[in-house]
């Protein structure tokens, strides 16, 4: 079996940071996102546009070959612990909010129930998902864990403890000191789409190393 034969789904990875080892090293990805649906080849797969919920990706064999390995990345916004100062607000205001962003990870496991990936990792930042969720996470790192293995380790050196979900295999970790501290939100701060997308993406580092531990 050469890579190609070996299919990704890099889901709501937003940057297609994480999946990025993968297609360098020739694997079939597929970009299952609404800002950027196009696969390796350039088109879109089962006639959709990328959004996870959109039932013609949960149907088995769908993709025309097995599902290798799944990217999971559902977006952190009404979930991570840097915005429980406003979790209340959201829920007597704007409810549906979480009812949306829950429906996001609930197909995100349905895709992983339907295709039997050989590995699935779905990644969130420490927040609220685990209890609303009621799955405990399976490891936690910091992007600083991982700086050795990034062409730029100097770029890693920072915190942004994140959870990982699944059935995969741990890297091992090339640790850096973190001098840069929790950098993302005083370099990334604000509520556009591109800073968001710029918080949420995989640092290289981490990305290279789980790369190597999940072939």
């Amino acid at each position: 079996m050469n890579n190609y034969d070996k299919l990704i789904l890099d889901v709501c990875g937003g940057t297609g940071s994480w999946s990025k080892p993968y297609r360098d090293a020739g694997y079939h990805v597929i970009v299952l996102d609404p800002q950027a649906f196009k696969d390796t080849a350039g088109g879109a797969v089962c006639g959709g546009e990328g959004d996870v919920r959109d039932p013609r990706y949960h149907v088995a064999g769908c993709f025309g070959k097995p599902v290798h390995g799944i990217l999971l990345a559902p977006p952190c916004t009404e979930f991570s612990g840097a915005g429980a100062r406003w979790w209340a607000s959201k829920a007597e205001h704007s409810p549906h909010l979480l009812s949306d962003a829950l429906a996001v990870v609930r197909a995100c496991f349905n895709l992983v129930r339907v295709h039997q990936p050989r590995w699935w990792v779905l990644e969130n930042p420490v927040g609220r998902l685990r209890r609303l969720i009621g799955q405990p996470y399976k490891h936690t790192f910091n992007p600083c864990d991982y700086a050795g293995y990034a062409d730029d380790e100097r770029a890693q050196q920072y915190t942004k403890r994140t959870c990982l979900w699944g059935s995969f295999a741990m890297p091992p970790k090339d640790w850096r000191e973190p001098v840069d501290g929790s950098k993302m939100w005083r370099m990334y701060g604000g509520k556009s789409a591109k800073t968001k997308r710029m918080r949420s993406a995989t640092p290289e580092g981490f990305a290279r190393a789980f790369f190597t531990a999940n072939p």
